[in-house]
């Protein structure tokens, strides 16, 4: 009766950090962004499974423009530049070292350089559930800053993010010199 059946759980970190995933992949096709439909990658990435469970690489990719594009990543593996470089991915280490780092969700911009589709800025989340972000929190993810493109070898993450669950709609800096509203930060627009 019971033996027929395996219990599976999920622990309630993974299912806010792709909670958070779908969200954000969301958000930007609300703005207008042109994204492939969610039943066409879940499809994919579901198939004989009795629950939803991303995979580590699922990825949304959408067009800004004629050469501009932008993607969205599920704790992708970012690797070193050598092996990054063979495996025809476009974000490497900054460090030296060979073990992958994997940040929870990758938001990268692309253009397009002749054949090839070249990042040229990065956005990293980092998804903690937890009621209250520490120092600590914002330590063990700062190396994600390093992240670099593969082809240029220049920083392209500029912005790195924690998000964890709280009040809606609350968004704090770390820069205690600038605060959030709903109309957007308030410091100046080229800042």
């Amino acid at each position: 009766e019971g033996d027929e059946y395996s219990s599976i759980t999920k622990l309630t970190w993974r299912i806010f950090e792709q909670w958070t995933f779908l969200r954000v992949v969301e958000a930007f096709r609300e703005a207008g962004v042109n994204l492939r439909e969610w039943t066409d990658v879940l499809r994919q990435n579901i198939h004989s499974r009795f629950l939803i469970d991303f995979d580590r690489g699922l990825m949304f990719e959408g067009t800004l423009g004629h050469d501009l594009r932008v993607r969205f990543r599920y704790e992708p593996w970012i690797l070193s530049h050598n092996s990054a470089a063979l495996a025809h991915e476009t974000l490497c280490r900054g460090r030296s070292g060979e073990v992958a780092w994997c940040p929870d969700i990758v938001i990268e911009c692309l253009r397009r350089k002749g054949d090839e589709w070249t990042a040229v800025y990065a956005i990293v989340l980092d998804c903690k559930y937890t009621p209250r972000v520490t120092g600590q929190h914002w330590s063990g993810i700062s190396k994600y800053l390093e992240i670099r493109s593969t082809i240029t070898r220049r920083q392209v993450v500029k912005q790195l993010w924690l998000v964890c669950p709280g009040h809606e709609g609350h968004v704090q800096s770390e820069d205690p010199a600038i605060d959030f509203s709903s109309i957007g930060p308030t410091c100046d627009e080229n800042e």
